[in-house]
């Protein structure tokens, strides 16, 4: 599998396994089984697991390297401050995403109107 689906696997990991931007504990406790505010590639794995089934364990090879790109120091987990820029990055992502389909929607025509564009 090719860098980009890699990363794609683990974007749809943290940010689609209920790890919430609301108010209340950390999104980075859902990953952190241990508490000790670092997140392992097993913690992550068995966390994501516990919402994703078994079909993530076929793709434990693509998702290690996704980790890896994220561990910034390469000791082998997610610092509280690799796992936040993370968030934040992915906050970013959103909102740009957000904008576009605005963007996309304000200058597309409407379904109300016809091939010669006229309203019907």
């Amino acid at each position: 599998m090719n860098p980009g689906k890699a990363w794609m696997l683990v974007l749809l990991l943290f940010a689609g396994s209920g790890a919430s931007q609301a108010a209340g504990p950390s999104p980075r406790d859902s990953y952190d089984l241990d508490g000790d505010g670092r997140i392992t590639f097993e913690e992550l794995m068995e966390a994501t697991g516990r919402t994703s089934g078994k079909m993530l364990k076929d793709f434990e090879p693509v998702l290690r390297r996704g980790f890896d790109a994220l561990d910034r120091n390469h000791d082998g987990v997610l610092s509280a401050r690799d796992f936040d820029d993370f968030r934040e990055g992915m906050r970013r992502f959103r909102e740009w995403i957000d904008h576009l389909l605005e963007r996309i929607r304000r200058y597309s025509p409407s379904e109300e109107q016809t091939d010669n564009g006229t309203r019907t």
